[in-house]
């Protein structure tokens, strides 16, 4: 198979692991085990995958498409490391370190913290190692390609959505899990460009939940009981829609509150389904994950990879909740 489960003795929470045991552990994956691909074979290529935290469901997906980008071109072992938490900036470094020194034929990374992975990802490339970071951008950049959702697209689309549920008038807010990611940050960049086409929406309200769904719910709360005028709501990853959900079907304000949330989700497909939810907007997750094997064999063999690639997102609304290019049996176009 494509990604190798970890040896039996290794099967216990990632919660318990130190950093520095991660880093031991990769290193004892990737050189005390030959990868295999998808026929059963020695693998040619070892991809070590260190992923981001936080939103389970869109990591998921991003698992899932480079699994299927590795059973697609064959030959191909991913060896996949998530982080404890979104603050397990020391196990990233730790897993990146070890996979330099093991050799492997690229690194895909999505970057906590966009500084303090800048060396490990340096001294990776210096040695010959391709990198791909995804989501997060470096500062400064390092790699031969980032691939990411367009974030900023995704705030003027949520913002487009407002306009549509409210006729163009209304006072909403937003909620976010950070302020420090480039992510989040963008993402909100873009909210704020798409309500600037539509004056008579006004932004009243800017609340931070970090990755817990509880903890949306609560701050969801906040901004109802401080503002109880809003007519809209931007949530902007997964926790957070289904948090904002959660509070308005509490409060049976679905149909006085337009909801617009970004998760790739079940959950949140449910919710638009169940009308507590105007619009979802659905990052391509899957691609995400697809494009970072395919580009890290392309840069491994020698051949020319873009600079960076913008993977996709589907909107989705209460009258138009299906969305065909949802189906991720079919690989994501070259």
């Amino acid at each position: 198979m494509s990604v190798r489960p970890l040896p039996f003795c290794f099967r216990f929470p990632v919660a318990r692991w130190s950093a520095g045991f991660l880093g031991v552990l990769l290193l004892l994956l990737l050189t005390g085990c030959g990868g295999s691909s998808a026929d059963g074979g020695e693998a040619t290529y070892r991809i070590a995958f260190v992923s981001g935290a936080g939103d389970a469901a869109f990591w998921a997906e991003v698992r899932a498409g480079a699994e299927a980008a590795a059973a697609d071109l064959g030959d191909t072992a991913i060896e996949w490391m998530a982080p404890a938490s979104e603050e397990d900036v020391d196990g990233q470094l730790s897993a990146l370190e070890a996979a330099t020194e093991a050799g492997v034929d690229a690194l895909v990374a999505a970057p906590l913290d966009p500084e303090a992975l800048v060396p490990a990802l340096e001294a990776a490339s210096g040695r010959g190692i391709p990198v791909i970071t995804i989501q997060a951008r470096t500062e400064p950049a390092v790699g031969v390609t980032h691939i990411a959702i367009d974030e900023r697209e995704v705030g003027r689309q949520a913002a487009e959505l407002l306009a549509a549920a409210l006729g163009g008038e209304g006072r909403v807010a937003l909620l976010s899990f950070t302020g420090t990611t480039s992510t989040a940050l963008e993402r909100e960049e873009g909210f704020r460009e798409g309500l600037a086409r539509h004056p008579g929406l006004t932004l009243v309200a800017m609340q931070y939940a970090g990755r817990d769904v509880a903890a949306a719910a609560g701050v969801t709360e906040d901004i109802l009981m401080a503002r109880p005028d809003l007519d809209g709501l931007f949530a902007t990853d997964g926790p957070a829609t289904r948090g904002a959900a959660r509070t308005l079907h509490s409060r049976d304000l679905q149909d006085q509150v337009a909801l617009v949330g970004v998760d790739a989700s079940p959950q949140a497909q449910d919710d638009l389904h169940a009308g507590l939810l105007y619009g979802l907007i659905v990052p391509d997750a899957f691609e995400v994950g697809y494009q970072s094997i395919r580009q890290a064999l392309r840069a491994r063999r020698g051949e020319a990879v873009p600079d960076h690639i913008h993977c996709g997102l589907t909107v989705l609304t209460r009258d138009h909740p299906v969305a065909e290019h949802l189906d991720r049996r079919k690989p994501p176009a070259s």
